[in-house]
């Protein structure tokens, strides 16, 4: 199979970011990773060697990953906060980001949300809504997977809504309390590793044990909205797909810097 051939500009492009469409900055590599500066050998102005543009070709594919839904960037001086804070989102510790990408729909007009870091979640705080990252412990979800659920939503609320986090992705929908327990059971059911994928799966055609469920189900996203208006709830409930195709967007868009 051939190979595919990137240009220059779209090194250039994933190295030190470009506008979109629209105007807006796609920030680059260089400024949400390490190693990427002109002292590293990555100084634009020069061809790169085909060492570094595997490296910049990698580190672009995952930060396409981590960019395919809605996200704030955390930045903190603090390394042993942003370390905790990439594991409990699931990020890739391999690649050395500099930021942790921290699931949220933005809300034009509204300040930048506050992000605190514990040792076990992340707070995400906004006006409108509290965001809770928090992980499944994965022995305790093999062994009794009812009461490590049961102890999740102890901690999320019973009255808050549930996003289940694979890996650095969230499944779209919101879940209550009740239906959150069935929906991770049905999950743990049909990825045992074992029985064939499910036939509406994407990688159906894949072997059943490379989508165990253990490699991927990381934890919960917690919602609490505030006090709010029927009609507000429903505007932050439908947020997350108008953010999610304006990512799609700039995706592509990038794409299109690949192929120049």
């Amino acid at each position: 199979m051939a190979t595919r051939r990137y240009s220059d500009s779209f090194y250039r492009a994933a190295v030190l970011g470009v506008k979109d469409e629209q105007g807006n900055r796609i920030p680059g590599l260089r400024s949400v990773a390490r190693g990427f500066k002109g002292s590293d050998g990555y100084d634009m102005r020069r061809p790169l060697s085909p060492a570094r543009k595997r490296r910049v070709r990698e580190y672009w594919h995952e930060l396409q990953q981590l960019n395919s839904q809605p996200k704030v960037l955390f930045r903190t001086p603090v390394r042993k906060n942003l370390k905790r804070a990439q594991a409990i989102v699931g990020q890739d510790l391999r690649f050395q980001f500099k930021v942790a990408f921290i699931p949220h729909v933005p809300v034009r007009g509204q300040p930048r949300p506050q992000i605190e870091v514990t040792d076990d979640s992340v707070v995400v705080e906004t006006k409108t809504q509290q965001n809770e990252f928090l992980e499944f412990n994965p022995s305790a979800l093999a062994r009794n997977p009812g009461k490590e659920i049961d102890r999740i939503i102890s901690e999320g609320g019973k009255d808050s809504f549930y996003h289940i986090r694979a890996d650095v992705h969230m499944i779209k929908l919101l879940f209550d309390a009740a239906k959150l327990k069935t929906k991770v059971f049905d999950l743990m059911r049909q990825y045992d590793g074992h029985r064939p994928l499910p036939s509406r799966s994407k990688n159906k055609d894949d072997r059943p044990r490379d989508h165990y469920w253990g490699r991927w189900l990381k934890g919960v996203q917690v919602v609490r909205l505030k006090k709010l208006s029927a009609r507000e709830k429903d505007s932050i409930l439908n947020r997350f797909t108008a953010a999610d195709k304006r990512n799609k967007q700039i995706n592509v868009e990038l794409r299109k810097k690949a192929l120049k």
